[in-house]
């Protein structure tokens, strides 16, 4: 729910001034336009200004003064009976202190909720039971929850039957997932899910998201333009060697089939990294808080540069891809962009000790340079190293792939032998060079 606060200099100041959209969608907002043609003045806190928060007074306050509603923030004490007040914490607004949870209801009911508020006058005023708060409202105005915990909902929907207050007249604010519970037990309740101050503001702000994505789309239906060249056919070249005879006769004709070959790469994440820089939006954010309508949208989308491809060159091609009037591209800070690895020489000592290596562990195995796909510290080696070839010594399946920087990350006893084999034998060859 999106708060507007309108603090007025007379009458019901510190008042919500809002479109009241249940559902929770800017569509739906502009679906029940014609059933709520005018913004619903809601006091907050019953009023904050006039009049001590949550308290009968402020409510009683608010309904003489043309309000279409008032806000009971709700907690269940340590008897179990609700009663309303906004903070956890009663020192702010009684002269108690502690906790309203874990006072019993006679405690609560001896503090002085208005001795904090004005010149005095409104000392002695108590913090009201629920029930109390339902029979002042009843048949007077809208009554909005803001319910503090989920567990309250039963004891609350309970309370309301009992006091035989409008079903219709009661709008929960879904916070803390009340809203689904509280609509299950009573139907004719309407789930609050947005409030802003007018609905084209809120449809705005829809629009804001729906802009945002429709630039990831762009992207997607649009990947940064690639192809089957570099190390990457110096791997299929290798690898098509080895191939049945119809994979044989695609890879030696690509001149003919280079599009189907590139199409069916495609469908695979590694083949796709293997194409060209990959695309993945990571990070989606708006408001920073749930009471706070948001200024813009931030996509954030990550590129797994090809070497091929620069942070200039995909910055450029993003920006006509996606960027117009509505949309802005902006190069994450400096640290996060950073050029792909450069490629090292397979044709090299170096690679012949892996190679050799690989075969004395593994066997007659198939050898082929490839494109390391993902990012790794082994690139700092650059810095010192002409070449620096990536190599995990493992036989690793797509199930394996899942436990790498993930939840139970884990590696076999075998693979760890095999592994740890392997790069004796690199170091072992790569010394005696």
């Amino acid at each position: 729910m999106n708060w507007i606060d309108s603090r007025r200099s007379s009458r019901i100041v510190a008042l919500h001034v809002a479109t009241l959209v249940s559902l929770g969608s800017a569509s739906d907002a502009l679906a029940q336009s014609t059933t709520y043609p005018h913004p619903w003045i809601i006091g907050h806190r019953g009023g904050t200004v006039d009049r001590p928060e949550n308290t009968l007074l402020t409510y009683d306050y608010s309904l003489d003064n043309d309000v279409t509603g008032v806000e009971f923030d709700v907690w269940l004490n340590s008897d179990g009976f609700p009663v309303c007040h906004h903070d956890l914490s009663v020192d702010r607004t009684t002269n108690g202190t502690g906790l309203i949870t874990d006072k019993p209801l006679a405690e609560i009911l001896a503090l002085d909720a208005g001795s904090w508020f004005g010149s005095g006058e409104y000392t002695g005023t108590s913090v009201p039971r629920f029930e109390e708060g339902l029979q002042l409202v009843t048949g007077r105005g809208k009554l909005l929850l803001d319910i503090k915990d989920i567990a309250y909902v039963p004891t609350l929907v309970s309370y309301i039957e009992n006091e035989s207050f409008p079903k219709d007249d009661v709008w929960v604010w879904n916070r803390f997932g009340t809203g689904a519970p509280f609509e299950a037990l009573m139907p004719e309740a309407h789930v609050v899910t947005q409030m802003a101050s007018n609905l084209d503001r809120e449809f705005r702000i829809y629009q804001r998201t729906v802009i945002g994505e429709e630039g990831i789309t762009r992207l997607e239906d649009n990947p940064v333009p690639g192809g089957l060249s570099g190390l990457s056919e110096q791997t299929f070249d290798t690898l098509s060697r080895y191939m049945p005879f119809g994979q044989r006769m695609l890879f030696a004709n690509r001149w003919l089939f280079n599009h189907f070959l590139e199409t069916q790469l495609s469908t695979s994440t590694f083949g796709k990294a293997m194409l060209r820089t990959t695309t993945a939006a990571t990070m989606l954010s708006a408001s920073i808080k749930i009471n706070v309508l948001p200024i813009e949208s931030i996509a954030t989308v990550k590129f797994r540069l090809h070497p091929r491809d620069t942070v200039e060159s995909v910055t450029d091609y993003v920006k006509s891809v996606v960027e117009n009037d509505r949309i802005e591209v902006r190069v994450a800070p400096d640290g996060l962009g950073r050029a792909a690895s450069s490629v090292s020489e397979w044709r090299s000592v170096g690679y012949e000790a892996i190679e050799v290596a690989i075969r004395e562990v593994y066997g007659d195995v198939i050898v082929a340079p490839g494109l390391m796909v993902s990012g790794s510290d082994s690139r700092h080696y650059g810095k010192v190293a002409d070449n620096a070839f990536r190599f995990n010594p493992m036989i690793v399946s797509s199930s394996d792939l899942t436990g790498f920087h993930g939840t139970n990350e884990k590696i076999t006893v075998h693979n760890l032998a095999q592994g740890t084999r392997t790069y004796m034998q690199i170091i072992r060859h790569g010394s005696s060079q």
